[in-house]
This record gives structure tokens, sequence and C-alpha cells, in this order.
């Protein structure tokens, strides 16, 4: 898929776990030709909001579809739900391994100081994610981004095959050491999620 979508919506009244089931149970009037991937992930427990993740073909079916969920949760949650601005990136590089059962996963937001060096650590961490996968059997995807309306942001998101791996690779030099890098370099690291909800696959009609 070349572009992702992360949209962040906010609960504004009302009870949060009810509403987000909601949510959940109505995914599929989200689906749209070309959209082929959905996800909800929550952003911390206690918060009111949560992401929509999503994969298209391109950025028109990619606004359709945000347009869609904007449509959709008036219907379902009138005067209760926030859309918040969406964000749009395209497909730098990422792999999967299509065997595997997803079981954990989560999404990171990088800001980096121009667009060059945002370019550079994409080349970098892709030569580095293929030399060290071996090495790593629970990681099981990756979809990095490059924000299309500012090429500073670049959007990470990981797939694992246990919450076990996930948390350990987290713990790990292996993310710790490059952490400590990016504040020398004066790049910011959001983690913007550990939580995923719900996944949602939709392939078009006959």
């Amino acid at each position: 898929m070349n572009v992702a979508a992360l949209v962040r919506l906010e609960i504004a009244y009302g009870n949060f776990e009810r509403s987000f089931a909601v949510v959940q149970e109505n995914l599929r009037q989200l689906y749209i030709n070309n959209c082929h991937e959905i996800r909800l992930y929550r952003i911390e427990p206690g918060s009111t909001g949560f992401y929509c993740w999503y994969l298209c073909d391109d950025l028109a079916s990619a606004e359709a579809t945000s347009l869609r969920l904007s449509r959709v949760l008036r219907l379902i949650l009138p005067n209760h739900a926030i859309l918040q601005v969406s964000h749009y990136f395209r497909l730098y590089w990422e792999f999967r391994r299509l065997s595997e059962t997803v079981k954990a996963s989560d999404i990171h937001l990088l800001t980096f100081q121009n667009e060059a060096q945002a370019l550079e650590w994409l080349k970098m961490s892709q030569l580095h994610d293929a030399a060290d996968r071996p090495n790593r059997p629970g990681a099981i995807g990756t979809w990095t981004g490059l924000n299309l309306r500012d090429a500073t942001q670049v959007l990470l998101q990981a797939d694992w095959a246990s919450l076990a791996v996930q948390q350990e690779f987290y713990r790990s030099p292996e993310f710790l050491e490059p952490s400590k890098t990016f504040q020398l370099r004066g790049i910011t690291a959001q983690s913007l999620s550990f939580n995923l909800e719900a996944i949602f696959e939709e392939t078009p009609p006959a």
C-alpha cells in the first residue's frame, strides 16, 4: 500500500469505553475501494483519545476514507466524537511476514530538523532493518513513510508476534541506544501508541 493515514480522535462526552466499542463495531462502514486495512489504537490508559490508522493505494483513497470516517462518526456518535487533523504518509519502505498473526503493534512519529536529515534516516533504517531482521524473528512487519505535507516527519508502524517480544525490544539496547542519538541530533521521537485494539481488513467485493 502506498499511503497511510493517521487520524487522532477524541470522545468528548459520555462513556468512553461504550463509545469506543461502538466505533469498533462500525469499522466495516469505513471500507472504501483502494483502502485495504483499518486499525484502531488506544493512546494510553485513561485517555479519551485514540488513533485510526489505514492503508490505501493512493492519497485520493486515503482522503476519501477520512471523509467517510467523519460522516460515520457523526452518525454513530452524534455530538460525541471530535475528528482531529488527518496526516498522510507516503510509503518509503516496508516488510511483512504474511504468514504471521499480529499480536501487538505500535506507532511512532519522528520529527527531523529538515527533509535531508529525514531522508538520510530513512535510507539508513532500511539498510539496518534488512541486515538485522534475521535476529528479530518476533518482528513481523514494519511500515515506514514520509509525511506528504511535512517532509520533516516520518511515521513508523511496527507489528509483533507477541506482546512479550514487543516489550523486550523496547527495553533492549537496540532501541535505547538510537534514542540517545536522536536527542543529540535534535530529532524528536514520539511514541503515539503501543495499544492496538482492532484490525479490520477488507477485500473488494467480487
